[in-house]
């Protein structure tokens, strides 16, 4: 019976997990892959409606990041995880997740003169991510919960800052292992 009902119910939350394990120029990553699907299906156990955007190029996450926000939107989720396997980067105080075709001039991410418009290309920033995900409202005043969970590993820890009440926590790693 209980299973029943849980099969029948609707979703908890929303969940957008997505990994880059291969890179054109980047050490490979393959444990970020593993990580990521068994991310997706302890979401889909919990309940969740799971969207997920595995070893895709930046504009693969675009167009999964929409289908995530307009189901945030629709749906009024209350609970969002958000869950990024992949190498991480910090310039200033921006945070990024790099995508495949990411290159820098060495293996470790550093800058480089053209760098900035080859990040801007090749990465998404996670503050970005946040104020898409905070577009949609929720209604009759209920607060959203808003995970973001970086398995990147970057040199400088990632500081959210917002002008807004928070409502987001940020769970990240900075080592590798």
């Amino acid at each position: 019976k209980i299973k029943k009902m849980a099969e029948n119910a609707e979703y908890v939350g929303v969940a957008l997990v997505v990994c880059v394990s291969i890179y054109e120029i980047l050490p490979n990553l393959p444990n970020s892959r593993k990580d990521a699907e068994a991310m997706a299906h302890n979401f889909a156990r919990c309940r969740y409606k799971v969207f997920s955007c595995l070893d895709g190029s930046k504009k693969d996450l675009v167009a999964k990041r929409n289908e995530f926000c307009e189901y945030i939107g629709e749906h009024q989720s209350q609970r969002v995880f958000f869950f990024y396997a992949g190498h991480g980067i910090t310039h200033g105080i921006n945070h990024y997740m790099l995508f495949k075709e990411y290159a820098s001039d060495d293996k470790n991410c550093s800058f480089s003169e053209n760098f900035n418009g080859h990040l801007y290309k090749y990465s998404y920033e996670v503050e970005k991510l946040i104020k898409e995900i905070r577009k949609y409202e929720v209604n009759d005043g209920a607060e959203r919960a808003i995970v973001i969970f970086l398995d990147c590993c970057r040199k400088k820890p990632l500081i959210y800052r917002d002008s807004e009440p928070s409502g987001v926590n940020m769970i990240q790693k900075n080592e590798p292992g």
